[in-house]
């Protein structure tokens, strides 16, 4: 039988390694040296940031500031809700920027966003190795109870 992909322009795999075998040599060559690669791109965190007064404190203070009561006045059924959030500490220990990542509604991701802005200034930012300082990111979530009366 006769081969019919020569007449539509298709090269047998046979021809096609003959093809690159034969072809120019390519070679591969890298510039710079190991000097110009930075050795720890990644440094290592010495210590995390941390809530100045320690991690009992934090939780002490989330319980005290967030506001239980501003999912009831929304009208929330009830139930159970996590709430959820992230936050840039900056090298100061001031909160840079808060994101909502999770939010039940009836007002709650927003009151955990407010109660963790008024931290601000109250945190230690991660130390690196060499002791510099740098921004890092926190998640917090939060679980509120709304109950009947």
């Amino acid at each position: 039988m006769k081969n019919t992909n020569w007449k539509y322009g298709c090269l047998p795999v046979a021809a096609i390694l003959l093809a690159i075998a034969i072809g120019k040599p390519r070679h591969a060559s890298a510039t710079g040296s190991l000097d110009t690669v930075p050795r720890n791109p990644f440094p290592k965190i010495e210590r995390p940031a941390v809530f100045a007064a320690g991690k009992e404190a934090w939780k002490k203070f989330l319980v005290a500031n967030v506001n239980g009561d501003v999912p009831v006045k929304k009208g929330a059924p009830a139930g159970q809700y996590e709430a959820y959030v992230r936050f840039v500490i900056d090298t100061a220990g001031h909160i840079d920027t808060v994101m909502v990542i999770k939010d039940p509604g009836y007002g709650m991701a927003e009151e955990l966003k407010r109660v963790v802005l008024l931290s601000s200034g109250q945190w230690q930012p991660v130390i690196l190795e060499g002791g510099k300082k740098s921004r890092s990111m926190q998640a917090q979530p939060f679980t509120f109870r709304v109950t009947q009366q």
